[in-house]
């Protein structure tokens, strides 16, 4: 989803970001019992009536540390490994293969949980019972 945003880090392009996950919406955005949204459309609406407040311009530095964050970690990946002789990525292949079986090994799914969402429920109950309150 790609909504507006401010430049990034400070460029002084006009550049097309997505700032989507700067807003949660638990609902709005997903096709429940039915009734969906567009969500581009709900994120564009949501950013361009509040780019500009301080709580936007908070997330939106956020976003750009967490960014520089990831960038750094990603250059630091590269270099170790563009380093890497063919034989000592395989060893740490076969590293990482042991140490994903051994966690496989001690996962357990004994349990089952279950998260039931019964807001929209209620809502289509008084929708049925009242229908004046259906466009409200």
């Amino acid at each position: 989803t790609l909504s507006r945003g401010s430049p990034e880090s400070g460029a002084a392009s006009n550049a097309v970001h997505d700032t989507s996950h700067l807003f949660v919406f638990t609902g709005v955005a997903s096709n429940k019992a039915g009734v969906g949204a567009d969500k581009r459309m709900v994120a564009d609406f949501v950013y361009e009536r509040s780019k500009n407040s301080s709580f936007t311009q908070h997330q939106l530095e956020m976003d750009a540390k967490q960014k520089a964050r990831t960038d750094a970690m990603a250059a630091e990946l590269h270099s170790v490994e563009s380093g890497m002789t063919e034989a000592e990525r395989a060893l740490d292949v076969q590293k990482a293969s042991r140490l994903l079986q051994e966690l496989e090994g001690h996962r357990c799914l004994d349990r089952t949980y279950c998260v039931v969402d019964m807001d929209m429920f209620y809502a289509a109950v008084e929708i049925r019972d009242q229908p004046h309150l259906a466009n409200k």
